[in-house]
């Protein structure tokens, strides 16, 4: 991913240092002022775990061990191991447990603080690229810090080794104890933590919600185009990838032993063709949420956001226009091929396409457009839609849950003669984290109304559990699934996917829950070996 900072120029000049104390040494940071208007100070590279080398492979990292003297947090520190493209110059290595902190410049009160989580697929991403300092001018300002933490990507976060599982989602619950208990010495209020992530971040923030481990740690939760409700289906997928990564590296002692014998180089190669997520299962999330009981479902406050076509990113947006029009209903068909009929039982293929086809080629249409259209909301509709809006629904019975649809675009951002003008996964990006991804334009008045709405709901609900904006009036998601739809002039809607939500209701019939994998009835084994084999393509996308 490409990412380009919305500011064309921002002038900063960098001032004295700063100092706080954690519970295991001093930390000195650095103040930066920004085009005269405010100064924050920046801790970055702070450790929240002991350093990681080739025999933590396969542990839980733990605390860092009290350090002599001051540690110098004024560079970012290496993002964890992954495969970096050849355009980008972002540093790795396995020592990545570091996190950022940015605190406004004067300890005026306990301010409220919002951790983030870096998207990825889980298996790239940091805290240093994009470059967070646009969000936190976003954050900081209006009293609020920011932290940005890193995690273990890949095999070595999301192995499918018994014993060993969901070490990043275990990295990820460390560094919210380490900003816990040292909330206090950054002028930050440890009762009062939200923990905000998108996509892949996203996931990990639903799923922590549920995690005995998490408990305590957070008080409400931003999730950004993610959805832990649908993690179970990729169980199988986890278990698959990690026996064929063994495979390639021609395994003949215990896993472990040959996690860590491994070179870095032989990590990246074999793991690329793997699909490595969140285990369901183990004593760090016991349950898949979709398993839970209703007295078991998080209680917590949360605001959830989900695009119009989120899987435009990953289907049409960067692919050759020369293309477009060799897309056809054969392609369209393919799709449902592909993505839905594997996972059901093969008895029931016949009745599924069917089914499939009059849903998702409903309209008499034979334009490229359109099959564009549908080839792309099969993808949205199975990853992203429904286990966000399914999340959404359960959640509301116990918490308020705020919703919203963002389906505002700028016409410049989309070349006149591209068909599929709509937002997509990551489109929050310019608005929320400064960051353009992939494309540029130029903010108009209508942007920075949509931004100032946005930012307003977000801090808001950071400092008290509840979005307001001079914009709209927020309500809360509801059995009518009523939520925000952010536009020019925003409004309260209703049915938000809801035929997304009712047509995967309706395919359970056929022995299998198509979001989760979860049976049905006992005719579907075979429908879950089989979406093992074809599913991974896709799952790369978070």
């Amino acid at each position: 991913m490409r990412f380009f900072i919305l500011t064309a120029i921002i002038h900063y000049a960098i001032s004295a240092d700063v100092k706080i104390n954690t519970k295991y040494g001093s930390v000195i940071g650095f103040q930066k002022t920004y085009d005269d208007e405010f100064t924050m100070n920046l801790y970055l590279g702070v450790p929240f775990a002991a350093p990681l080398s080739r025999q933590d492979r396969g542990k839980q990292s733990v605390a860092p061990e009290k350090w002599q003297g001051d540690w110098v947090a004024q560079q970012y520190k290496p993002a964890c191991l992954q495969n970096v493209k050849e355009q980008n110059t972002l540093s790795v290595s396995e020592d990545c447990l570091y996190l950022n902190i940015f605190t406004p410049s004067e300890c005026k009160s306990k301010y409220p603080i919002v951790v983030f989580i870096h998207g990825g697929g889980f298996v790239e991403g940091s805290a240093i690229e994009p470059d967070y300092y646009p969000l936190a001018r976003n954050f900081v300002p209006k009293d609020i810090i920011v932290v940005t933490i890193q995690y273990r990507l890949g095999v070595l976060g999301f192995p499918a080794i018994n014993g060993s599982t969901n070490l990043g989602l275990w990295d990820q619950i460390l560094a919210l104890k380490f900003v816990k208990e040292n909330a206090a010495n950054m002028c930050g209020d440890d009762s009062n933590i939200t923990l905000l992530g998108h996509s892949a971040g996203s996931i990990s923030v639903s799923l922590l919600t549920t995690s005995p481990f998490a408990a305590g740690l957070f008080q409400r939760s931003i999730q950004l185009s993610g959805s832990g409700w649908s993690m179970s289906s990729y169980k199988n997928l986890a278990i698959s990838s990690t026996a064929n990564f063994f495979k390639q590296l021609n395994c003949t002692k215990s896993s472990l032993d040959c996690l860590r014998a491994a070179t870095s180089e032989q990590i990246l190669t074999y793991q690329v063709t793997g699909t490595f997520f969140p285990y369901m299962g183990d004593t760090i999330i016991p349950i898949a949420p979709q398993h839970l009981f209703p007295q078991e479902t998080p209680t917590m406050p949360a605001m959830i956001s989900i695009m119009s076509t989120e899987y435009l990113y990953f289907t049409y947006l960067k692919a050759n226009p020369v293309t477009f029009p060799s897309v056809d209903r054969y392609v369209v068909e393919g799709q449902v091929n592909t993505s839905i009929l594997p996972r059901f039982p093969v008895n029931r293929w016949s009745e599924v396409y069917k089914d499939s086809i009059n849903f998702f080629l409903s309209e008499n249409r034979t334009d490229y457009t359109y099959f564009m259209e549908q080839n792309t909301y099969i993808l949205s509709s199975l990853f992203m839609n429904t286990a966000i809006v399914r999340e959404a629904n359960e959640r509301s019975a116990k918490s308020n849950i705020y919703v919203y649809h963002f389906d505002y675009y700028n016409p410049d951002e989309f070349p006149s003669e591209f068909p599929m003008k709509s937002t997509y996964h990551c489109h929050e990006f310019p608005y929320i984290f400064g960051q353009y991804l992939d494309r540029t334009y130029t903010f108009d008045d209508t942007d920075e109304d949509i931004q100032k709405m946005l930012l307003d709901s977000l801090t808001s609900f950071v400092k008290t559990g509840t979005p307001t904006s001079e914009s709209i009036e927020w309500t809360t998601f509801d059995s009518n699934f009523t939520h925000i739809k952010i536009s020019p002039e925003p409004t309260v809607e209703r049915d938000l996917f809801r035929s997304d939500f009712n047509f995967w209701e309706k395919m359970k019939k056929y022995g299998v829950d198509a979001i989760t994998l979860d049976k049905t009835d006992k005719s579907s084994a075979k429908s879950t070996i089989i979406f093992t084999i074809l599913s991974s393509i896709y799952l790369l996308a978070f």
